[in-house]
């Protein structure tokens, strides 16, 4: 009856022990799943920090990827007023010859009011 109670007892003993060698310590069971849900909880915390900052970087790149987009979409435009001031600076500069022409024209010919009224139709 000893020889099983001595058997059991180790059995028990050799469970609630620590297995590092050194045996010092006792622990219960209870103990070893408390430091495990502990350990377990702060992988997930971890896991989650991670991912919260991946979503940042995304969101990060997403805002740049906007940001060069408005950029962009303003370097258009400025590109297309300067286009049109040009357009319309060349019109005026090729009106106002077209004006001195035929003033000439109508200096320089006897049917000038003719000529005049043509041009401008």
């Amino acid at each position: 009856m000893e020889g099983k109670e001595e058997k059991e007892w180790k059995r028990r003993s050799e469970k609630e022990t620590r297995r590092s060698g050194r045996g010092t310590r006792k622990r219960s069971g209870r103990e070893g799943v408390k430091k495990r849900r502990e350990e377990v909880e702060e992988e997930r915390e971890e896991v989650e920090e991670e991912r919260e900052g991946v979503e940042e970087e995304k969101g990060n790149e997403e805002e740049k990827v906007e940001k060069e987009d408005e950029k962009e979409e303003k370097r258009i435009q400025k590109e297309w007023k300067r286009r049109r001031k040009l357009k319309k600076r060349r019109l005026k500069k090729r009106r106002s010859r077209n004006e001195q022409v035929v003033e000439k024209q109508v200096k320089y010919t006897e049917g000038g009011l003719h000529i005049l009224t043509q041009r401008l139709q």
